[in-house]
């Protein structure tokens, strides 16, 4: 059973988030067209805040080779918070004629702690 967060903890609060008095750096991009991959999304951060982040996770199914519907980011600093979400949030996905919207939330855990979580999956960290 998955864990709703309706309003909760990984919301983004906009004020707080354009004021930097939310410090939190790592994002959920959901509603991700599942024939997106990899190289593709980051290839679209990459062109729209260019190193700006240090870490990068986008799930996929393995047996269907494409992606579940969302990915994980972490910028380097809090100011690319507000750059990303004005460019993405509530913004169709620009490829594969998709209808989806995409929604950015925080992750629930954030930076270095989701990095290691992930360890074991796959996952691409930017040096």
């Amino acid at each position: 059973q998955r864990k709703q967060d309706v309003g909760g903890e990984c919301s983004l609060d906009e004020v707080k988030m354009r004021s930097g008095l939310d410090p939190r750096t790592t994002l959920m991009i959901r509603n991700i067209p599942n024939k997106y991959t990899e190289e593709m999304l980051l290839s679209k951060f990459d062109h729209l805040v260019p190193g700006a982040f240090d870490f990068f996770y986008l799930p996929m199914d393995e047996n269907n080779k494409c992606n579940i519907g969302y990915a994980f980011i972490n910028v380097s600093a809090q100011p690319f918070v507000p750059v990303i979400y004005d460019l993405l949030h509530n913004k169709k996905w620009d490829r594969f004629n998709s209808e989806k919207v995409c929604v950015i939330r925080y992750a629930r855990i954030q930076g270095v702690q989701l990095k290691d979580l992930l360890v074991r999956g796959t996952r691409k960290t930017i040096s």
